[in-house]
């Protein structure tokens, strides 16, 4: 198991000589490094380099293979996000039975609290994947081309588009398209049973697959004020977890700036379509961001959404 990096730096290097995996981006070799360091003492670290050892060899093996690449990045998830809140109070993987349960169990105050976590990828990626990966190739040929008929510097260039969906024209400036795109991609295989144990929490990783057009801090105020643009706009965020069908969405008004509507909500947000989930934590660029109702009867659930953004934004400062 200690040579697990060597491989996994080999299926980088393979699919980089190819084009580009998404997916991949997200996982940090000095992380992997550490989990193999502690595997003989962490339950999980050692799970999740058993399971990604074996999904590296199907992905050697095919490398357009999107699903092998999805479930690497996610068992990589798992151990990064459990190790970013063991770093912050004492929590339990919760063993895996045929009946669903959820992921983590913490103890915060006196009160156990249980985590789900959703690891995101984007929009249809199953389907871009081989386009993602072609287009940056050519990309590379593009650029290797350039330097070879004497150019100092050679450049390529190619586009993902994360919330495309099918043959719909891509709104890159839509920030309903977004908040819509995040409901649906954190709706999907939401089991009631694995929030029946107790006050459970949502703990959705984007991993860099899905970007949001505000910062991460805007990104949970139902409005905020964007200077450059002198225009008050939605936070994605907020509305990914409260949001009402109906409610307008506003963003950026072209290359003017200012603020312009984007249509109104299509979709219910995660919160309010799932009143059994008592919060919401958003793993976004290495930090967390977390909702929750305020409500009496959910005070704990708010008390450690408020511990873990708050002690870890200080631990990472």
């Amino acid at each position: 198991m200690h040579c697990f990096r060597d491989k996994l730096l080999k299926l980088m290097q393979s699919v980089n000589t190819y084009g580009v995996s998404c997916p991949l981006l997200y996982i940090k070799l000095d992380f992997v490094e550490k989990m193999e360091l502690e595997v003989d003492e962490n339950i999980v670290f050692k799970k999740s380099l058993l399971d990604m050892d074996s999904l590296v060899d199907k992905a050697l093996q095919d490398l357009e293979y999107y699903e092998s690449l999805v479930c690497i990045k996610n068992s990589y998830s798992e151990a990064f996000i459990y190790a970013k809140l063991q770093s912050l109070l004492h929590i339990e993987k919760i063993p895996e039975t045929s009946s669903s349960t959820p992921d983590f169990k913490v103890r915060h105050k006196a009160n156990d609290i249980y985590i789900e976590l959703k690891s995101l990828n984007m929009v249809e990626g199953n389907l871009k994947h081989k386009t993602v990966m072609h287009s940056a190739m050519n990309a590379k040929i593009d650029a290797e081309n350039q330097i070879a008929n004497g150019s100092n510097v050679g450049f390529g260039f190619h586009v993902i588009q994360p919330y495309k969906t099918g043959s719909k024209e891509y709104e890159a400036d839509s920030v309903r398209l977004v908040i819509e795109a995040l409901i649906s991609k954190i709706g999907q295989n939401i089991k009631r049973e694995q929030y029946g144990l107790g006050t459970t929490i949502l703990l959705v990783d984007l991993a860099d697959q899905l970007p949001l057009h505000s910062q991460q801090e805007e990104s949970i105020q139902q409005q905020y004020y964007d200077i450059d643009n002198r225009a008050k706009l939605s936070g994605e965020l907020w509305y990914v977890a409260f949001g009402k069908i109906g409610d307008e969405i506003y963003k950026i008004s072209g290359l003017k700036g200012g603020q312009c509507s984007d249509g109104r909500l299509q979709k219910e947000g995660v919160l309010r379509e799932h009143p059994y989930i008592k919060g919401i934590i958003f793993h976004v660029k290495d930090c967390f961001y977390g909702l929750a109702p305020l409500t009496r009867e959910n005070v704990s659930a708010t008390h450690f959404i408020e511990y873990i953004t708050t002690a870890h934004s200080f631990s990472s400062s």
